[in-house]
């Protein structure tokens, strides 16, 4: 299964980012209810990275949710409705998503102290 993850893992960061889109969880909600570090999300988000342990992370994604062990590799993102964000993303300016994204990190890391 590990072998088969490494080989798809462009399609499984694409399906991951739809399924957190889909659901509502920015990157640090997912890691709170996975179990997994923040970190480690960012890094199963970026198909670049060569990850040893992406099986595992993926593994205890679909454990936390209760979905099918192979949910990451047959979803189909296009056939999830998309978001107002999604939508106006397309034609948002590029500083702008660029700006957005900083402010989603800034959240996450006040969430961390919100306790």
């Amino acid at each position: 299964m590990d072998a088969d993850i490494f080989e798809h893992r462009d399609i499984i960061a694409k399906n991951i980012i739809a399924f957190m889109r889909q659901r509502g969880y920015s990157r640090l909600s997912l890691s709170k209810l996975a179990g997994i570090p923040r970190a480690e999300i960012d890094k199963l988000l970026n198909p670049d990275y060569p990850n040893s342990r992406l099986g595992m992370f993926v593994k205890k994604i679909i454990d936390a949710f209760d979905l099918p062990s192979d949910y990451f590799q047959n979803a189909n993102t296009n056939s999830i409705s998309p978001t107002k964000r999604n939508r106006y993303n397309n034609r948002r300016n590029p500083k702008a998503i660029e700006l957005f994204e900083g402010l989603e990190n800034v959240l996450d890391i006040y969430s961390m102290y919100l306790k």
